[in-house]
């Protein structure tokens, strides 16, 4: 996959990731989920164990564990689709994923350049603010467009 591809990539599931930003503003009943919507339909925790074949102390475990975010993805699913729901799982960016290459990318052409300034200073040839400006900015973009597998390694990449 090129370069392009890649960044085409991000910002396609930025756009698909921004549609679940919205459900990261509602919060977690206090009861939790499975029990909310098992009350509110009126059922009892003997009704619904008996559906997925388990004893209700079971159940009261799953529930418990919902809360303390101790349940499985597979048990959560396998609840919810006793309640007749379903779940919808994401992992929601608190930035996009564009910004967050792009902040990466300009962290490390920031070490990258003040290094070489450095170095320059010791010679007394140490460039201007806008000058250093500029070569980070264009920095940035090269890594951006080498897009290296090594972009999240904790050293300089």
């Amino acid at each position: 996959m090129d370069t392009t591809s890649r960044l085409q990539t991000i910002e396609q599931l930025d756009r698909i990731l921004a549609r679940f930003q919205p459900l990261t503003e509602i919060p977690l009943p206090r009861e939790g989920w499975l029990k909310t919507i098992r009350t509110t339909l009126r059922m009892s925790g003997r009704q619904l164990a008996r559906r997925l074949g388990i004893s209700p102390p079971s159940l009261h475990s799953l529930e418990a564990n919902e809360i303390s975010g101790g349940l499985t993805l597979a048990n959560l699913r396998r609840v919810a689709e006793a309640l007749n729901c379903r779940l919808v799982y994401a992992l929601v960016p608190n930035t996009s994923l564009t910004d967050e290459v792009t902040a990466r990318a300009r962290d490390l052409a920031e070490r990258r350049v003040r290094y070489i300034a450095h170095s320059m200073a010791l010679e007394d040839q140490a460039p201007d603010q806008a000058t250093l400006q500029a070569q980070i900015d264009n920095e940035t973009r090269a890594i951006l467009i080498r897009f290296p597998r090594n972009l999240w390694e904790e050293d300089d990449g």
